[in-house]
């Protein structure tokens, strides 16, 4: 499946992350909590607000790299195409901060990413078919739907893409949808000041 983190971090390296022993200063932490609901939720706290989304418990995580100018999270969602060594199903989260070069150049390549439009909860959803390539490095179709909007102080990217394999029928296509916009409901804004909530565990990204 073609890289669906290259459009956010294109020519940037994911840099580790390490844990801290508590939150202290909170600009630039990262919290992440369990909630009741099962969903694993992160926020991204800093001098000029909070950044938070959330997504279902059994998505792994692939890479978290949740700091400005480019904050960003991928994972893969589970799909059952995995189960016969197909490609898996990959979503993914960025804020990017508008006011920097590096904000400026991914809001660029969102712009450039065409496909057909709608709306959703004020939300910019782009969904497009790469075709199916053939030849000894054939490709399967791959569909990549990508979402923005602007959400306090920075511009949020959600992107989710997905192979069209037999195990993707049409109904995985509408499956999808439902996954996507559900990823999407779960962005948020917390008011200030911020508040760890019971059970949150805290990290400084390096």
């Amino acid at each position: 499946m073609r890289s669906i983190i290259a459009i956010f971090v294109a020519a940037m390296a994911l840099a580790p992350v390490a844990r801290a022993q508590d939150a202290g200063h909170m600009n630039g932490i990262v919290g992440q909590l369990t909630r009741g609901d099962g969903y694993q939720q992160t926020t991204l706290v800093t001098d000029r607000g909070a950044l938070q989304f959330a997504v279902p418990g059994d998505w792994k995580e692939i890479q978290l790299d949740f700091k400005l100018p480019v904050a960003t999270a991928v994972f893969e969602v589970p799909d059952p195409s995995t189960l016969d060594g197909g490609s898996s199903t990959n979503c993914s989260m960025a804020f990017a901060d508008p006011n920097t070069p590096a904000g400026q150049a991914v809001i660029g390549r969102v712009t450039a990413f065409g496909g057909d439009n709608s709306q959703h909860n004020g939300w910019s959803v782009h969904t497009r078919t790469e075709a199916a390539t053939t030849g000894a490095n054939a490709t399967p179709a791959t569909v990549e739907v990508l979402a923005t909007k602007p959400q306090g102080f920075v511009t949020a990217v959600a992107m989710c893409a997905w192979n069209k394999t037999a195990q993707h029928d049409a109904a995985y296509d509408g499956y999808m949808a439902k996954i996507i916009n559900t990823l999407l409901d779960q962005v948020a804004t917390p008011p200030a000041p911020f508040k760890a909530r019971p059970g949150e565990t805290f990290f400084s990204p390096q």
